[in-house]
């Protein structure tokens, strides 16, 4: 966490803002990928969930400020981690 403080220039609550969005997305997109999986299959939403989290990731690589790295990973990963 202290990488990302000091790269933001936040304190550690802040920070943690974009973890926090991520495991409750993940929590609660377990509601929508399970009814996807038995639609689909496992095949296509874990397809969907890999390109969602590496689009997540290398757009929080890019993140300037808290609110860019909670949209990309707290909601893009955290919902790609839920597939």
């Amino acid at each position: 966490m202290r990488s990302l403080t000091e790269e933001l220039n936040v304190d550690q609550g802040s920070a943690s803002w974009a973890t926090s969005v991520a495991v409750g997305t993940m929590l609660g997109g377990g509601l929508v990928s399970g009814p996807l999986v038995h639609g689909f299959g496992p095949r296509l939403v874990g397809l969907l969930g890999a390109l969602l989290s590496a689009t997540g990731m290398l757009l929080a690589s890019f993140s300037s400020n808290v609110w860019q790295a909670t949209l990309a990973y707290g909601v893009l990963c955290g919902a790609g981690f839920s597939c």
